[in-house]
């Protein structure tokens, strides 16, 4: 058995991460958000509609998955985006419909995909 201690789940697809941090997902997978980025370990998971974020094991950003509105692609500068990058400033992360948000290890939020509804806009 698999002990497990984090778990998230989005329309179709849901996650879960070990404490050594694996990560197995499972669902539907037509848009990519499974599995994760191979031979990465990760601190924690956030689920979307069609995207899966982490943040790994070397504090990088990760998303896999559909790049509906941008969320893969319009990501803030210093992060990495389906392949797994040196950039060392993700301590969490959210993701929502098709917009995500990270906090640095210096206390910033930054926020990126669709912003219809203005849910980018940091007040």
């Amino acid at each position: 058995d698999t002990d497990y201690d984090q778990v998230s789940g989005g329309t179709s697809h849901a996650c879960a991460r070990t404490a050594a941090g694996d990560v197995t997902c499972w669902g539907d997978g037509l848009n990519g958000e499974t599995p994760p980025p191979a031979s990465t370990l990760f601190l924690d998971i956030a689920i979307g509609w069609d995207v899966s974020c982490g943040v790994t094991d070397a504090n990088a950003v990760a998303c896999w998955g559909d790049d509906g509105d941008g969320i893969l692609t319009d990501a803030p500068v210093g992060t990495e985006f389906d392949e797994v990058g040196q950039s060392n400033w993700g301590i969490a992360v959210a993701v929502g419909y098709v917009n995500a948000w990270a906090i640095t290890d210096t206390g910033d939020l930054y926020c990126w995909g669709s912003n219809d509804d203005g849910e980018i806009d940091i007040p």
